[in-house]
This record gives structure tokens, C-alpha cells and sequence, in this order.
């Protein structure tokens, strides 16, 4: 729809170069976050050791590949790169498209959560996993627990088992959180919680 009226209003190349323009600035801003997260994520998991190629260079080369295509998009040149022109009017609109619409999704967010929380649960549930959600659940209590005779948690709402997890550890690192998410199972377990 949006291309059909800026097509309409600046012709279809015009809105083409508008629209692609604004994929590109949206879309390569993503892969650079990817990319520094990556950096960041390996850093705090180390269990199976430390590669500074693939864990530190591999990531600023994907960084450094993507910095000239989203400088191209935005059409910033802070280098003087002779293939990064400033955008003409109407692909100067992007940008602040952009802008705009990054914004409008924010306050989007923040009065979805004020009028109904449950949903943006269940969208963090989809992005972000079961056991972030869990926790951040108000009502949820974590308790120190043995699983299977191993160190674990259990995950109770309102005094009932909700999730239990276990921790296998090698050596004196973590190196995997096995996890149960299914209430009526976990209600089944014989878990044995652990007073802190």
C-alpha cells in the first residue's frame, strides 16, 4: 500500500528507490546488531574456549562489510567515499521514514504493554524463549532445587511448579541448562526443593 501511493505521488522509480532505500537502512541495521551481540554472547560463553578469529575478527569483518552498504542508504559520507552520494529529493524522505516508523513501533510497544501485557509475553515468548518469559513473570519464584540429583532451579506461580531446570556442569563452568517448561509434567516430578 505504501509503495502504491508513493509510487503514485513520485512515480515507480522514485518510491522503488524510496522503499529499498528503507529495507536496506532497517535490514542492515539489524545484521550490524547481530553481528556486535555475537561478539558479546561469546564473550560470556566460554566453556568451549576462546577463538579470537572466529569469536572477535569474524563478526567486526561482517560489521565492516555492512557499515558501507547502510552508509550508502542513508546517504552519509563521513569518510568521502566516491561511491556514497547524499540522497536527492524524494529518497532524502527515507531516513526520516524510517525514523518515524522505528518510533511509531516503540510507542506501539509501550501502549500494547500498558493495555494488554499478556501479549507482548506472548511475542517475548515467540523471541525471546520460555524461560526469559518465566522469569520475568511477577508472581514467579525461583527456588534452589535438586533435579535428578543435580543443582537446579524450580519455577513456581503462585506456590505451584511451573518449570524446573537442572544445570550440567563440567569442570567449574556451566555448560548447559537443560530445561522443563510443561506445568502438568513438572507437577509429576519428584523435586526436591532446597531452603536457601
Amino acid at each position: 500500500m505504501l509503495s502504491l501511493a508513493l509510487g503514485a505521488k513520485y512515480n515507480p522509480t522514485n518510491a522503488f528507490g524510496i522503499v529499498g532505500s528503507a529495507l536496506v537502512i532497517m535490514l542492515v541495521s539489524i545484521y550490524i546488531i547481530v553481528d556486535a551481540a555475537c561478539i558479546g554472547y561469546i564473550a560470556r560463553r566460554r566453556e568451549t574456549g576462546f577463538n579470537p578469529i572466529l569469536d572477535i575478527l569474524v563478526p567486526l569483518l561482517g560489521i565492516a562489510a555492512f557499515v558501507p552498504d547502510w552508509l550508502f542508504a542513508v546517504g552519509w559520507n563521513p569518510f568521502g567515499w566516491s561511491f556514497i552520494a547524499s540522497l536527492t529529493y524524494p529518497a532524502s524522505l527515507t531516513v526520516r521514514g524510517v525514523v518515524i516508523w522505528m518510533i511509531l513501533g516503540v510507542i506501539y510497544l509501550v501502549c500494547l504493554y500498558a493495555i494488554k501485557p499478556a501479549r507482548v509475553a506472548e511475542m517475548a515468548r515467540v523471541h525471546l524463549g520460555e524461560e526469559v518469559v518465566l522469569f520475568a513473570r511477577p508472581g514467579a519464584v525461583i527456588h534452589p532445587a535438586l533435579a535428578n540429583g543435580a543443582a537446579g532451579v524450580v519455577v513456581t506461580l503462585q506456590g505451584r511448579p511451573v518449570s524446573v531446570m537442572g544445570f550440567a556442569v563440567r569442570g567449574r563452568r556451566i555448560i548447559e541448562i537443560p530445561s522443563l517448561l510443561d506445568p502438568d509434567r513438572v507437577g509429576k516430578l519428584d523435586l526436591s526443593i532446597v531452603d536457601a
